[in-house]
């Protein structure tokens, strides 16, 4: 009788005692975050001896109100690309006003360092004027909204070779110009860590997603750094 007692009272203690353990372990674990992938191919750096991601390049183009603009204007921010051209009539329409509904949704204090940059892949007609006037009506807030112009040359290597996205004239192509309908996300260190069809609804809001995920990347590295 005193055994079988026992082996109660102990049972009941393992019960009483099992959410206080389930709370220990959770507490002192390490959860693992499932970081957003990196994009491009990685080179060695002889400057830090070691394998980095790709990442894209300083250029020297022009925005929409005729000032000079590089990769600087990319730094300390998130920032959300596309290639386009204003008089295009068939995805751009639809890529812009996609854009446009990505500013709108991410029109908000928590996300003051995010930017849009519109590339034209046809900047013989795609003027800082006409780049200007063509924002102004698609509703872009031009402090996070950036539409840039330039030297083709410059723009279709740096849509092929940095952005990996096609950019380019091409008489076959609807209006003269091939480019992608991709909208692509950098990180703040340049690196593209994602690539979303502009012209689809579900792919916009993972983009949104996608943001919001990556500023809470940044928070855990921030943290585990120590920061």
């Amino acid at each position: 009788m005193k055994g079988e007692k026992l082996k109660k009272i102990a049972g009941i203690l393992i019960i009483l005692g099992l959410p206080a353990i389930f709370l220990l372990v959770f507490a002192t674990a390490k959860h693992h975050f499932q970081k957003m992938p990196i994009f491009g191919p990685r080179h060695y750096s002889a400057e830090i001896q070691d394998t980095v991601y790709h990442t894209i390049p300083n250029f020297k183009l022009v925005d929409q109100e005729g000032d000079s603009i590089g990769i600087d204007a990319f730094e300390g921010k998130i920032a959300i690309v596309d290639f386009f051209f204003t008089s295009c009539r068939t995805i751009c329409p639809v890529m812009n006003r996609n854009m446009h509904n990505v500013q709108r949704k991410l029109d908000d204090p928590s996300y003051t360092d995010i930017s849009l940059f519109s590339f034209t892949v046809d900047p013989e007609n795609d003027t800082p004027e006409v780049l200007k006037e063509y924002g102004s009506d698609a509703g872009a807030d031009f402090n996070k909204w950036t539409f840039i112009t330039g030297p083709k040359g410059i723009i279709y290597e740096l849509g092929s070779k940095s952005f990996f996205l096609a950019a380019a004239e091409d008489v076959l192509a609807p209006g003269g110009f091939l480019h992608s309908e991709k909208l692509v996300l950098l990180d703040r260190k340049q690196r593209i860590r994602g690539y979303y069809d502009g012209t689809v609804t579900e792919d916009i809001e993972k983009l949104i997603d996608d943001v919001k995920m990556l500023l809470k990347e940044e928070k855990i590295e921030a943290r585990d750094a120590g920061e």
